[in-house]
């Protein structure tokens, strides 16, 4: 799926979940700030530090921690269902040769809470992702679907806490070098940074 045809797609997704909430009179906009765990992002460590050693750095990455910031507001209707949008996982790296990347996965999604007045309760969500991404082996990005289930608690106070697994299936094209003797070959490989994904947040 091309980029104009993932936006095109997401925005009819939100229009037509504007007309099934068109009865509920009251809504709340909800902002859940978290940190993310993401087990796709070793991959992308994995293929720079091949990629940097195979053109004849050494490479330490120990200090690579798979933990980024996520940022993920909607807005709820009475009847339970919810529209939002999201950026994050933020994730980076940068080495001392020069070498660096970056993404910022950005979503739009539509949920549904169980218990909407409730001070606990269970959702799921669903919808499209794709990431911003550049660094000195990216070559392109190619957007997926997103779909997550998770909790709240405390949802009647100021600050509420939650829970929450996901995953991504948005990609990003790599460039991946081989050494062949005293030189290397140009390859490609195709990473899901954030697949499978656990968060912790706050609520405001």
């Amino acid at each position: 799926m091309t980029v104009k045809r993932w936006v095109a797609v997401c925005l009819q997704f939100v229009v037509v979940l504007l007309f099934a909430s068109g009865s509920s009179n009251a809504a709340e906009w909800r902002f859940p700030l978290g940190l993310t765990y993401m087990s796709g992002f070793k991959d992308v460590v994995d293929l720079y530090k091949n990629n940097m050693e195979a053109r004849g750095y050494y490479v330490d990455t120990s200090w690579a921690v798979p933990v980024g910031l996520t940022f993920q507001p909607y807005v709820q209707f009475e009847n339970g269902l919810g529209i939002g949008a999201g950026v994050g996982p933020f994730m980076f790296i940068t080495t001392t040769a020069g070498y660096d990347f970056y993404a910022v996965p950005v979503n739009v999604n539509a949920r549904f809470t169980f218990l909407p007045k409730a001070n606990i309760s269970p959702y799921i969500r669903a919808g499209g992702s794709y990431h911003i991404a550049g660094g000195d082996f990216v070559k392109q990005s190619n957007p997926g679907f997103l779909g997550g289930l998770g909790i709240e608690f405390f949802r009647t106070k100021r600050v509420g806490l939650g829970l929450e697994a996901s995953y991504d299936s948005s990609e990003i094209t790599f460039e991946k070098d081989k050494k062949v003797g005293f030189t290397y070959t140009k390859g490609e490989e195709n990473i899901k940074p954030s697949s499978f994904m656990f968060t912790i947040f706050i609520i405001f």
